[in-house]
């Protein structure tokens, strides 16, 4: 989860884009992105 919005990642001094070569990365700001973010996780 990154808390920065999608489009900053690889902007300023953000590493998202070193990171997402390692690992899955989604953008999660907000209680929404998180409940889908969970919901994609733990499909019910």
């Amino acid at each position: 989860m990154n808390p920065e919005a999608r489009s900053q990642w690889g902007t300023g001094d953000s590493a998202a884009p070193a990171y997402a070569e390692l690992v899955e990365m989604c953008e999660c700001r907000n209680a929404l992105q998180l409940g889908a973010l969970i919901g994609r996780l733990l499909p019910v």
